[in-house]
């Protein structure tokens, strides 16, 4: 199949491409982003050799853009650290953060308790 006529049956075939890609994508702007990104690679690509297939081969590169781009947004998810987290790679500060903000707990423990001060406490 030469590009004209791959363009040529996208474009008949659009409307329906189109309501399937809303309908899987469930958010509007995912599936306007879906919709180009699929048809940048219905274009690219060469097509099924009978026209007939054209569809179902226009959904399927649908269906598999759409897990690419859950796939995707899963990693982002998981390579971001939890939001609170004590300790983060990135900065050198963390530990100098997290002593302080625990010597100021036990100190504020120990000032509510009326425990008196650390060297009260029967350390081994």
């Amino acid at each position: 199949m030469n590009s004209g006529s791959v363009a040529t049956l996208l474009v008949a075939h659009l409307p329906l491409l189109r309501a399937y890609v809303r309908r899987i994508a469930g958010s509007r702007q995912l599936a306007g982003y879906l919709l180009q990104d699929v048809s940048v690679r219905i274009l690219a690509g060469a097509g099924p050799t009978d026209p007939r297939d054209f569809l179902a081969w226009c959904l399927g590169i649908a269906r598999h853009a759409l897990s690419y781009q859950w796939r995707m947004q899963k990693r982002a998810r998981e390579a971001v650290p939890p939001e609170g987290a004590l300790w983060q790679q990135s900065s050198p500060s963390a530990p100098i953060v997290c002593v302080t903000v625990a010597m100021a707990a036990v100190g504020c423990w120990f000032t509510e308790t009326g425990a008196g001060n650390v060297a009260s406490l029967d350390l081994p």
